[in-house]
C-alpha cells in the first residue's frame, strides 16, 4: 500500500512519501474516522483508500461476530443455565411460600390475641378482611407471581427432561440386553461343563474297561 500510494500520489503531493504518513492514512481510513489531515488526491489513491475503508469495515464486522459467538452459550449450556435458573426460582418459591404461611399465621395469632384480650369484643376474624394485612398481602402476591412464572416452564426445560428420560430408557434397554447376553453365556457355559463331565465319565468308564 505504501509503495502504491507513493507511485500514485508522487505527482500530486509528497506527503505520502514517508512510511509513517502512509500507515496513519491506512489506519484512519480502515477505522472510518477520516481526520482529513492526509487526503489522497489522485484517482488511484482514492481507490486504495476506498479499498482500505471496505477492508476495515469487513474486519470490524468479523471481529464483532467472533466476539459475539465467543460470548454466546451453546444449546447445551443454555439449557443447563435455564435448569439452574428454574432451580433457583423453585427455591425462591419455597421461601415465598414459607413467608406466606408465616404471614398468615402471624395475622391469625394477632387476631386471636385481640379477640382474647379484654379490649376487644370482636370475633376472631372480625370485620377486617385478612387481605387488609400488608405483610400477608405482600407475601401472597409474591408467592402467586412466582407460582405463575413456574406454572409454564420453557420448551427447552421440557426438552431437557425428555432427553433425560430418553437416555434413561436407552440405558435401561442396554442393561437388559447385557443381562440377556450374560444369561445366554451362563447357559452355554453350564451346557459345556455338563458335556465335559459326561465326556470325562465316558472316558473313565472306557479306561476301567480297558484296565480290567
Amino acid at each position: 500500500v505504501w509503495s502504491f500510494w507513493q507511485v500514485a500520489e508522487r505527482r500530486v503531493t509528497r506527503k505520502l512519501d514517508e512510511f509513517s504518513n502512509c500507515v496513519w492514512l491506512v489506519l484512519v481510513s480502515m477505522s472510518g474516522v477520516g481526520f482529513g489531515d492526509l487526503v489522497p488526491q489522485s484517482l488511484a489513491g482514492r481507490m486504495v483508500s476506498t479499498a482500505a475503508i471496505v477492508w476495515g469495515t469487513l474486519l470490524a464486522i468479523l471481529l464483532v461476530l467472533v466476539v459475539m459467538r465467543g460470548s454466546e452459550l451453546s444449546k447445551s449450556e443454555s439449557r443447563v443455565d435455564k435448569m439452574l435458573e428454574l432451580t433457583r426460582e423453585r427455591r425462591r418459591m419455597k421461601q415465598s411460600a414459607a413467608f406466606y404461611i408465616q404471614a398468615a399465621w402471624t395475622a391469625y395469632l394477632e387476631r386471636l390475641q385481640r379477640s382474647q384480650s379484654g379490649f376487644s369484643t370482636s370475633p376472631l376474624m372480625g370485620n377486617e378482611p385478612l387481605h387488609a394485612d400488608p405483610k400477608f398481602c405482600f407475601s401472597m402476591r409474591r408467592f402467586r407471581a412466582l407460582r405463575k412464572t413456574l406454572s409454564n416452564p420453557d420448551d427447552d426445560v421440557q426438552l431437557i427432561f425428555k432427553e433425560l428420560l430418553d437416555s434413561r430408557t436407552r440405558l435401561e434397554g442396554r442393561l437388559r440386553d447385557v443381562e440377556e447376553k450374560l444369561d445366554e453365556m451362563d447357559a452355554k457355559f453350564e451346557h459345556n461343563i455338563a458335556a465335559m463331565n459326561e465326556l470325562l465319565q465316558k472316558n473313565l468308564k472306557y479306561l476301567k474297561h480297558v484296565a480290567s
